[in-house]
């Protein structure tokens, strides 16, 4: 079983659960199996307008929500992830993004000082790739409908909403 089918299946037996929390100072926002299966197929529609399929995208970053979302939705659309310790230097990123061939790197808004001083990628914050699919994708059903003509097996994740 693939880590798709993994997270598809999960879905479909939990989607009324709580897979995460996510902590904003005192305030605290949980996130149901339903939700995180919809954010990861934004972002894989997302992935699909910005024409990245059969890319290696690396990603850089604590773990949060946002980085689980982008993770998967790298998976989800048919694209290999390569996820660089959160710790990384510059030139480490340089040399790892050189050796992976990856055309984009995906971080978290922390991260922008690894940007500064003309980065020859093409890189985003995790925030902004999820803010622009999810205001980008409200409709959920045309979302699984796009992924049924985009990308294969989508149409088993759609019986998971």
């Amino acid at each position: 079983m693939t880590i798709k089918q993994m997270i598809v299946e999960a879905c479909k037996e939990y989607k009324e659960r709580y897979v995460y929390t996510i902590l904003k100072g005192e305030k605290e926002k949980k996130v149901k199996y339903e939700e995180l299966i919809k954010d990861i197929y934004r972002v894989s529609n997302y992935f699909a307008d910005m024409y990245l399929q059969k890319k290696t995208i690396a990603i850089l970053g604590k773990n949060s929500y946002e980085w689980i979302v982008i993770y998967c939705a790298i998976l989800f659309s048919g694209n290999s992830v390569a996820p660089l310790d959160k710790d990384i230097s510059r030139e480490e990123v340089d040399l790892f993004m050189k050796q992976l061939q990856c055309e984009v790197l995906l971080f978290d808004g922390e991260k922008k000082e690894i940007m500064e001083n003309e980065f020859p990628y093409n890189a985003y914050t995790f925030g902004d790739i999820v803010d622009r699919a999810s205001n980008q994708y409200t409709d959920s059903e045309n979302v699984f409908k796009r992924m049924d003509a985009i990308f294969l097996g989508a149409s088993a994740c759609r019986k998971a909403i």
